[in-house]
């Protein structure tokens, strides 16, 4: 493991808040992908954390399919102060009392996991790549994003008495991982990487917009909404912390996340776009980060995405991206 690998656990204590891990890839072949995330979060002046892990698989070859399992504890007492003090997502060995496991070293990673919904069973590899990482920064946390890409085979064996076939991912998985950390579980927020787009080998994005107060109709501008888009060797970063005329949502949907962000040089619009859940596979998890809210987790490999960035003043697009690989991940109640 090198230096650039290391994600050191980033814990909150006393004020509360989550760290989360995610990690995921996709198969062009066989149109299957996995995602799997794992958090810690812990609610004001207590003194237990929650560790939950999730994997899910995805198909969109033929009739659109998704399974997964999740499982969770608490971290308490020694546990809990070893993990903040010494813990690292990139090196990691952790049990739950249903008997799942997770373990991680050097770049390899075994897991099995256990629920009513079934099992699951993975083996992968890091592919070695020293790729740039991007990092979001705002008054809450960060967000640390770089491409990632894993050989191996996933696997989630439904109960047999539902008579659902398992779900099967083998061989190179191309994506991404990032790491967020925050003092807070917003109300509502929207999460987007995506490595792959036509015509440009040279290129990668990640975003994060989050809402704190409620919004009529999820239009109103977000109060936070960062990105940073590479293309051809060159970073183009925007970065807003408060709701004004640079930062707005036209649409922040369970599905769909269209924005549009301002620098000092450029314009770029967002449009992500999940598409119909009866047709391309959505995961839907219940998510438990913030305490006072009833939020639902949503996640696709498969969102569509264009990405547009004008020169300020313009209104012809500098640079006109394309894809139909990206990870879209929104969080709303």
């Amino acid at each position: 493991m090198t230096a650039t690998d290391s994600l050191p656990a980033k814990q909150p204590a006393w004020l509360g808040g989550f760290d989360e891990h995610v990690r995921w890839g996709l198969n062009s072949t066989t149109d299957t992908a996995y995602w799997l995330q794992q958090y810690t979060a812990i609610h004001p002046l207590r003194r237990q954390a929650q560790l939950r892990v999730a994997l899910a698989l995805f198909s969109r070859d033929g009739q659109p399919r998704v399974h997964c399992l999740h499982d969770e504890r608490r971290l308490v007492g020694a546990n809990l102060l070893r993990w903040r003090e010494r813990g690292d997502w990139a090196t990691t060995e952790h049990s739950w009392p249903s008997g799942s496991f997770l373990s991680e070293r050097d770049g390899l990673q075994r897991a099995r996991f256990f629920g009513t919904d079934g099992q699951a069973l993975t083996t992968s590899s890091s592919v070695l790549q020293v790729p740039k990482r991007s990092i979001l920064r705002s008054p809450l946390g960060a967000l640390k994003a770089q491409a990632h890409t894993r050989d191996g085979h996933w696997q989630i064996t439904p109960p047999s008495k539902t008579g659902a076939s398992p779900l099967i991912l083998d061989g190179r998985a191309e994506g991404g991982q990032w790491q967020c950390h925050s003092r807070l579980a917003a109300m509502g927020s929207a999460q987007l990487q995506c490595v792959n787009f036509d015509g440009q080998t040279k290129a990668s994005v990640v975003a994060m917009g989050q809402w704190l107060a409620p919004a009529l109709g999820r239009r109103a501008p977000l109060t936070i909404a960062q990105a940073q888009v590479s293309v051809g060797g060159r970073d183009y970063c925007f970065d807003r912390w408060m709701p004004n005329a640079t930062t707005d949502a036209p649409e922040f949907a369970d599905y769909r996340w269209m924005a549009t962000l301002v620098n000092d040089d450029f314009r770029l619009h967002i449009h992500a776009d999940g598409g119909n859940p009866r047709i391309t596979p959505w995961l839907a998890l219940e998510d438990e980060r913030n305490r006072w809210l009833a939020r639902t987790l949503r996640v696709t490999p498969f969102a569509s995405l264009r990405l547009r960035i004008y020169p300020r003043g313009s209104e012809q697009a500098y640079i006109d991206l394309r894809s139909e690989q990206c990870l879209l991940q929104t969080v709303l109640p």
